[in-house]
Order: structure tokens, then sequence, then C-alpha cells
């Protein structure tokens, strides 16, 4: 453990309330660390449906599917979501892919990282 970190919160009478936690030490042991030689790059999207993304069970499900696309929460038709590959055209396969589904009428590239 490190140090105690001290959390402020604000309680409904306007007071300050102090607390001290104690915060574990993290370790990475078994996170999988890709080698230098291996080349990702990381998008994250937002899909726009045409309507509420709860009346699409087919479409998520076949997202859901996809190795290389982890789904964020819906909010009423926005589906975030982050999908991974090893260049440029792998991201372009997969987010032409999902502009093909049924139900998309629209995607946001929020960002994009290579590693």
């Amino acid at each position: 453990m490190r140090k105690s970190d001290v959390i402020f919160s604000l309680e409904s009478s306007g007071l300050v309330q102090l607390r001290q936690i104690a915060i574990p030490e993290i370790s990475t042991a078994n996170f999988d660390v890709p080698r230098e030689s291996e080349n990702i790059m990381t998008a994250g999207l937002v899909a726009t449906f045409d309507k509420a993304v709860a009346g699409f069970d087919q479409t998520i499900s076949a997202i859901e599917a996809h190795p290389d696309v982890e789904l964020g929460e819906a909010i009423c038709s926005r589906l975030p979501m982050t999908i991974e590959a090893g260049d440029a055209q792998g991201l372009e396969s997969v987010t032409n892919w999902l502009q093909n589904l049924k139900g998309i009428v629209h995607i946001d590239v929020v960002f994009v990282h290579y590693e």
C-alpha cells in the first residue's frame, strides 16, 4: 500500500467531509503488454443509430462478436466503442463494416492512437 490519499466530499448540509483512504499499489504483472515489434492502432468511435440502441439486438450482437471491437454503454441512440487493429487499413475496414450494419446512420471517429 502507498500512503493514504485524502478524499473530499460535499455533504448535503454544505459541509466538507475529509476522509483518508488507503490506495493499493497496482501490479502490472498480469497485464498483456505488447512487444515493441507489435504495432497497435486504437480508435474510439461513437455509432449513431436511427432510433434507440435498445431496438437493435441483432446489430449489437454482431458488434459484440467482432474480436477487434469493445463496446461502451449505450446512451439513447449513441453507442461508444473502441476498435484495435494492426494498421490504419484494419481500422478503416472495421469502421466501414460498422457503417453498413442495420440501424447505424453515422460513425464519429473520436480519437485514433498509434503505438
